[in-house]
């Protein structure tokens, strides 16, 4: 979960559920589920990591070795478009 909160903040630049009182927090977010909105202009990649991150059932969230190859994949497809 962590991590995906992260990623979204670095891609966002921006600080998820800023404003949110402890009790909003709880009611919203650790009880309701909410996260933070996955921007249209994103990889789709982003989003699925992002959202593996974030998945309710702790077991169907991705291991972290997984979240590090789809990082490694998603600069590699980076690195043809841009760089070569």
């Amino acid at each position: 979960y962590s991590f995906g909160i992260l990623f979204w903040q670095i891609c966002a630049l921006e600080i998820p559920f800023y404003g949110y009182t402890c009790s909003r927090h709880e009611k919203e977010v650790i009880i309701g589920g909410s996260r933070p909105p996955i921007k249209p202009a994103w990889p789709e990649s982003w989003g699925r990591i992002m959202k593996s991150c974030w998945n309710c059932n702790i077991s169907k969230r991705q291991s972290f070795i997984a979240i590090v190859n789809a990082l490694k994949k998603e600069c590699c497809l980076f690195q043809d478009k841009y760089i070569d």
